[in-house]
């Protein structure tokens, strides 16, 4: 992978960890000054948020290592 692609990969991890880890608080933030709805929700819509950023993240590398093992290793 390029130096640029693992920069954003590890972005990714660092933004779905404090999504993770902070959401309680984002949630509560939004609740009291974007949109008056419940907490709740905005809990929810994060930490799927969070979750589908962690697997995206996992899907792609495993995909940059199946590519890169396909170029060391073209006959295994």
């Amino acid at each position: 992978m390029t130096k640029i692609a693992n920069i954003l990969m590890f972005g990714r991890f660092i933004l779905a960890f404090v999504l993770g880890i902070f959401g309680q608080g984002i949630a509560y933030f939004l609740s009291g000054n974007i949109v008056k709805i419940y907490p709740i929700y905005y809990l929810t819509t994060l930490t799927i948020l969070s979750g589908f950023l962690n697997l995206v993240a996992l899907v792609l590398r495993v995909i940059a290592f199946k590519k890169q093992k396909d170029s060391i290793f073209p006959y295994f």
